[in-house]
Protein backbone atom coordinates (compact mmCIF):
# COMPACT_ATOMS: atom_id res chain seq x y z
CA UNK A 1 0.00 0.00 0.00
CA UNK A 2 1.25 3.22 -0.77
CA UNK A 3 0.23 6.73 1.12
CA UNK A 4 -0.15 9.52 -0.99
CA UNK A 5 -1.23 12.83 -0.06
CA UNK A 6 -3.52 15.02 -2.58
CA UNK A 7 -4.78 18.22 -2.42
CA UNK A 8 -8.36 19.07 -0.94
CA UNK A 9 -11.26 17.59 -2.35
CA UNK A 10 -14.91 17.43 -1.59
CA UNK A 11 -16.22 13.79 -1.47
CA UNK A 12 -19.66 12.94 -0.86
CA UNK A 13 -19.73 9.02 0.83
CA UNK A 14 -21.38 6.51 3.67
CA UNK A 15 -18.79 6.55 6.68
CA UNK A 16 -18.04 2.82 7.73
CA UNK A 17 -17.04 2.64 11.46
CA UNK A 18 -15.78 -0.91 12.54
CA UNK A 19 -12.88 -2.54 14.62
CA UNK A 20 -10.80 -5.13 12.78
CA UNK A 21 -12.78 -8.14 13.06
CA UNK A 22 -16.24 -6.84 12.57
CA UNK A 23 -14.57 -4.84 9.35
CA UNK A 24 -15.14 -7.85 6.83
CA UNK A 25 -19.00 -7.87 7.86
CA UNK A 26 -19.78 -4.31 8.05
CA UNK A 27 -17.92 -3.62 4.83
CA UNK A 28 -19.92 -5.53 2.16
CA UNK A 29 -23.18 -4.54 3.69
CA UNK A 30 -21.97 -0.67 3.39
CA UNK A 31 -20.88 -1.34 -0.20
CA UNK A 32 -24.39 -2.57 -1.52
CA UNK A 33 -26.48 0.39 0.42
CA UNK A 34 -23.70 3.07 -1.15
CA UNK A 35 -24.81 1.72 -4.73
CA UNK A 36 -28.39 1.35 -4.19
CA UNK A 37 -27.81 5.43 -3.69
CA UNK A 38 -25.77 6.34 -6.12
CA UNK A 39 -28.40 8.14 -8.50
CA UNK A 40 -28.89 10.28 -5.59
CA UNK A 41 -25.18 12.24 -6.63
CA UNK A 42 -26.02 14.56 -8.96
CA UNK A 43 -23.52 15.22 -11.94
CA UNK A 44 -21.24 12.34 -11.24
CA UNK A 45 -17.71 12.72 -13.17
CA UNK A 46 -16.94 9.01 -13.08
CA UNK A 47 -18.13 5.54 -12.33
CA UNK A 48 -15.28 5.02 -10.15
CA UNK A 49 -15.72 4.85 -6.54
CA UNK A 50 -12.93 4.15 -3.73
CA UNK A 51 -13.15 3.49 0.07
CA UNK A 52 -10.73 6.14 1.79
CA UNK A 53 -9.48 5.22 4.99
CA UNK A 54 -10.20 8.15 7.38
CA UNK A 55 -8.95 7.30 10.54
CA UNK A 56 -7.24 3.99 12.46
CA UNK A 57 -6.51 4.15 15.83
CA UNK A 58 -5.83 0.79 18.27
CA UNK A 59 -7.56 -1.64 15.82
CA UNK A 60 -10.22 0.99 15.03
CA UNK A 61 -11.14 1.62 11.73
CA UNK A 62 -13.36 4.88 10.03
CA UNK A 63 -13.27 4.54 5.96
CA UNK A 64 -15.51 6.46 3.77
CA UNK A 65 -16.83 4.77 0.37
CA UNK A 66 -16.98 7.79 -2.09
Amino acid sequence: MEKIKLPEFHAIGITVESNWEGLHREMPLKWEHFKKRLPEIENRKTDVMMDISLYEENGFILSLFV
